[in-house]
């Protein structure tokens, strides 16, 4: 019932959105920020923001949950790397007024937030961008669902930061993401060390991934997509025993 009750809001939300009204002004860059922000507002992800993180709001003066990490957001897809690139925000005033924000957190402010973040709060996080990827690929009705896993390397010269098989420093993220109805969307993923395997934890994570699916989006076929990395006998079995299938990829030379 909830997830049909969601379904109807989503449905009515992008059946009402709007650009709205354009306004004169001048925009140094990134003005598409604009149109992801509002999107992001009227799906309700700010809402569900708030909800979700509400146990780190201490006071009810000041930015709320959702104004911080939408902040945060902005930040990364202007390319930005570590919490002062958020000033960048603050000197584009065009793209501030395309938003109707009269105010931009500070740094220490974002990193106040990201100190209080506990491991259970990523995974509130997750479940949340998870939530929303199920609720757009169940107005699809796919027939098929397409669960792809893959690592990636992330340079970094974080201390925490090991030596990858590429021989440099950073990161080696495990990524999920789901596939159907001719969306591309970001499943559970995990974040690991540089210097993991590759089989590291591809049988959790695909776990984790599966059982969500049938319980948020139940009968569906069901298909793993991975390199020689998830090609062992424990993923085989877990897919045996839930009848997904499996796509082993061979990457070209």
């Amino acid at each position: 019932m909830n997830l049909q009750k969601g379904d109807f809001m989503i449905r009515q939300n992008l059946q009402n959105f709007k650009l709205g009204t354009l306004h004169k002004t001048k925009v140094i860059g990134s003005s598409g920020l604009a149109l992801l922000m509002t999107f992001a507002k009227d799906i309700g992800l700010d809402k569900r923001l708030d909800s979700m993180f509400s146990h780190l709001k201490e006071r009810r003066r000041g930015y709320s949950i959702s104004a911080k990490v939408l902040v945060f957001l902005q930040m990364i897809i202007r390319g930005g790397d570590r919490l002062n690139d958020v000033d960048t925000l603050r000197s584009d005033p065009g793209s501030l007024s395309l938003m109707r924000m009269d105010h931009v957190p500070r740094p220490n402010t974002l990193a106040d937030l990201a100190y209080k973040f506990q491991r259970r709060d990523v995974h509130r996080l997750a479940e949340i961008g998870m939530g929303l990827g199920v609720r757009a690929l169940s107005r699809k009705k796919p027939k098929r669902v397409i669960l792809d896993i893959d690592s990636t390397l992330i340079r970094s010269d974080m201390k925490m930061a090991s030596k990858t098989y590429e021989g440099f420093s950073g990161f080696n993220p495990l990524l999920g993401m789901i596939r159907g109805g001719g969306l591309n969307l970001i499943a559970f993923s995990l974040f690991r060390r540089g210097n993991e395997a590759p089989q590291e934890h591809n049988v959790s994570l695909v776990r984790k991934n599966i059982l969500y699916l049938e319980s948020h989006f139940p009968a569906r076929r069901l298909v793993l997509r991975s390199d020689a990395a998830g090609y062992n006998h424990l993923l085989m079995r877990f897919c045996d025993e839930k009848k997904v299938s499996f796509v082993k990829l061979v990457r070209s030379m």
